[in-house]
């Protein structure tokens, strides 16, 4: 799998390079010349590799990065462009969630294995995804229809009491099932229940 490499630089002669650079290596690629340009292209929907220039026009490198990793929905990975002495910047991009950094003047070849690299990453965390939702499905086909029911109807947030009334049996039958539910599941809360439910496309 190979995810679009997105190009964020103010600078016309560094982006048609890299531009170029990711056209001969056949990476699929877009630029924008801005912080703004890229969030409103941005969706959160798709993996991508981000190449971000940290010293773009009224833009905090640092506060687009939180922003990108927070509402993003699938794995990206994102190299920062630095500058001479921006060390201390890069690091902390990294330890906010960055992939790597680049110091300017760019090395090619240096960039290439960096974009490589995080797109290793990408591919393995959607197919760690995909193994958990496989594991949640499984561990939901576990339950009888009695229990997806009981399941289906803690989620509409109904206390035991209203689920025993509307599936027409007793409260205690509903904690016997919420119980046994639970241990079938492996689940160690409520909430990972939930996600495992939703993951396994019950509710």
């Amino acid at each position: 799998m190979s995810c679009p490499v997105i190009i964020v630089d103010d600078d016309i002669a560094i982006r048609e390079s890299l531009a170029a650079l990711m056209q001969a290596y056949g990476y699929a690629w877009k630029t924008f010349t801005s912080g703004t340009e890229l969030m409103e292209w941005f969706s959160g929907e798709a993996p991508f590799c981000l190449l971000l220039d940290k010293n773009l026009p009224n833009t905090d490198g640092l506060d687009l990065i939180s922003q990108i990793l927070s509402e993003s929905k699938t794995p990206v990975s994102i190299i920062m462009i630095t500058g001479f002495g921006d060390i201390p910047i890069a690091v902390k991009a990294m330890q906010m969630g960055a992939t790597d950094f680049i110091e300017k003047p760019i090395d090619p070849d240096r960039l290439i294995d960096s974009i490589k690299s995080g797109q290793n990453k990408i591919e393995q965390a959607l197919q760690d995804a995909s193994r958990n939702t496989d594991i949640d499905c499984e561990a939901m086909k576990l339950l009888s229809k009695r229990e997806i029911d009981v399941v289906k109807k803690l989620a509409e947030g109904q206390p035991n009491k209203i689920v025993a009334y509307e599936l027409g049996i007793s409260q205690r039958t509903v904690e016997v099932h919420r119980s046994r539910i639970m241990k079938r599941t492996g689940a160690k809360s409520f909430a990972e229940l939930i996600r495992m439910a939703i993951a396994a496309k019950i509710i």
